[in-house]
């Protein structure tokens, strides 16, 4: 079977560049492929057969070669975990210690090899990026490593997900057949490399897209998050100066391109990108509007928009718009949304969600089979309406197991999500959130997205920074950091309200705003709900303004 080396190695036998920074000098594959060789000598000798090498991913030009060397290597690479924004250093540090114990971890490399306070494991080493370009011994080992990459915590603890070379290989195909890039690939991406989008759905599908068996050539031009929370627009500008055709990023990114390429600026040229993958989050149609219609000056075609759902239990993708597909949007009455029901609403008055396309090969997707629906009414299943439930997939590229520390979660044939959502008669996939977003109120069950939402619209909340969690007494609570120089006295807070409860049909019982910077975010920028959810249950938050409402059930 085709593991993930074999398309690494077609691929550095091409005509494929990358570029580690927009403005450094281009490194070809073939470069990259021997500096990988180097560091699997040097990974090999240090860590014994049946061990796992950590990693801590951040972008330099050492990364690649070290990640691909584990692999070579026969070492699985245990991608771990990068603070986000505000972490809580000593929670922080524990999960790091728990996940080096639970590993057995010796060794774990960082772009500048320095330790982590972790005093419990005192065998364990650091190193740099840099030092496994000494090379080493022969390899003997003939089995490709494994990745174990954990998850953001956006949700929840940090979990695991360990999938093989051959898993791997199988979804970054069905990737490249879906988006079509055997045709030619030129891709810009900010994505941290801790994350399956950035690591596996930009620059390893990349990469083996540019195989001299399929697109012969490719240009990869990787960022950071740094850069593009510098600056957002600079993302679009590696895309129009490297005329990338590939690029992929979460749906907040669009929302603050938009409100940039408003104000204008310099000349962007857009016409080539004709693969922009949206992804990681919840997709907003308002949001896929509001950038179309913004960047549409840069020679955009709205038909590039490719609304895409994905996990890293199957490497990066499940579904996906193609390439050339117009994106569409369902409306679905709310007061059956909240019954778990999907039923459309024909006014447009309803709940807009964004078709995620239709699963890409080798995939399949279900709604998980159960007796009955929330209400108690079995399902039609006709694609009109039916039961909204959680999303379980079959493929190829499945994961192995969880990793976890209490030990190993073996999982079956089929995966069953945490993800709600439909599948229509043509097998598109709509999700409608998360079973951990779901914030039951009155036997209603309102999506924390919906809620953080309808939030932004409101003048005193910053963008892309409001939280919402279940109340401390029943009801729900939103978490924002306001724009700065708008007054929040108690008219702001009643227009917050009356807004909350126009768009998602119920109000908050209780709205604080926090100093800028406080709430807290992954490394790819996705708001981390569980903890701030702990934070405002514990008071932990210093707070600007405060307003309770009376909630009645």
């Amino acid at each position: 079977m085709t593991h993930l080396l074999d398309l690494l190695s077609d691929g550095s036998h091409s005509r494929a560049t990358l570029r580690f920074g927009p403005d450094q000098k281009p490194v070809t594959g073939d470069e990259v492929w021997r500096r990988a060789e180097d560091c699997a000598r040097w990974i090999g000798a240090r860590t014994p057969a049946g061990k796992a090498v950590g990693m801590f991913l951040t972008l330099t030009p050492d990364t690649v070669p070290v990640v691909v060397g584990a692999w070579l290597a026969g070492v699985d690479l245990v991608s771990l975990p990068l603070p986000g924004r505000n972490p809580n250093l000593p929670g922080y540090l524990a999960m790091i210690e728990a996940i080096v114990r639970r590993l057995d971890l010796t060794l774990v490399l960082t772009a500048d090899g320095a330790e982590l306070p972790l005093p419990s494991h005192p065998a364990l080493r650091f190193a740099p990026f840099a030092a496994a370009r000494e090379g080493g011994p022969p390899l003997r080992r003939s089995r490709p490593g494994a990745l174990i990459q954990f998850t953001s915590g956006s949700t929840g603890a940090p979990k695991g997900i360990r999938i093989s070379a051959t898993a791997l290989a199988a979804n970054v195909e069905a990737v490249i057949g879906r988006f079509a890039l055997d045709e030619g690939v030129r891709c810009c991406s900010w994505l941290p490399l801790s994350h399956d989008m950035g690591l596996i759905g930009a620059l390893l599908t990349s990469w083996a897209a540019a195989g001299r068996s399929r697109a012969g050539a490719g240009d990869i031009v990787l960022s950071t998050p740094e850069a593009f929370r510098h600056d957002p627009l600079s993302w679009l500008r590696d895309c129009s100066d490297h005329g990338a055709d590939y690029t992929l990023v979460p749906n907040f990114a669009l929302d603050l391109v938009a409100a940039r390429l408003a104000d204008g600026g310099a000349p962007l040229d857009l016409r080539p990108l004709r693969r922009l993958v949206v992804g990681s989050e919840p997709i907003s149609a308002g949001t896929l509007e509001r950038f179309a219609e913004a960047a549409q000056a840069a020679g955009l075609d709205e038909r590039a928009l490719c609304p895409a759902y994905g996990m890293a239990e199957v490497g990066v993708g499940v579904s996906a718009v193609a390439p050339g597909e117009v994106w569409s949007a369902a409306d679905v009455d709310s007061a059956a949304l909240g019954r778990n029901r999907w039923l459309p609403e024909p006014s447009g008055t309803g709940h807009r969600f964004v078709g995620l396309g239709r699963p890409l090969d080798g995939v399949e997707v279900e709604v998980a089979p159960e007796p009955a629906g929330a209400d108690g009414a079995p399902g039609t299943g006709d694609g009109t309406h039916g039961r909204i439930g959680y999303l379980r997939i079959r493929t190829r590229s499945l994961l192995t197991e969880y990793v976890t520390t209490e030990g190993p979660q073996q999982v079956g044939e089929w995966l069953r999500t945490p993800d709600l959502g439909y599948v229509d008669a043509s097998g598109e996939i709509f999700v409608t959130g998360r079973s951990q977003e779901v914030i039951v109120v009155a036997g209603r069950n309102l999506y924390a997205t919906d809620i953080e939402r309808a939030a932004q619209g409101v003048a005193v909340v910053r963008p892309g920074n409001c939280a919402a969690v279940p109340g401390k007494s029943g009801g729900y609570a939103v978490i924002a950091e306001p724009v700065p120089a708008h007054e929040i006295g108690v008219d702001a807070m009643r227009r917050f309200r009356v807004a909350l409860v126009q768009e998602v049909g119920l109000g908050p019982t209780e709205i604080i705003f926090v100093p800028r910077g406080t709430l807290s975010k992954t490394s790819s920028g996705k708001m981390r709900r569980s903890e701030i959810a702990r934070q405002y249950h514990k008071d932990a938050y210093d707070v600007i303004a405060r307003r309770e409402f009376v909630w009645h059930p």
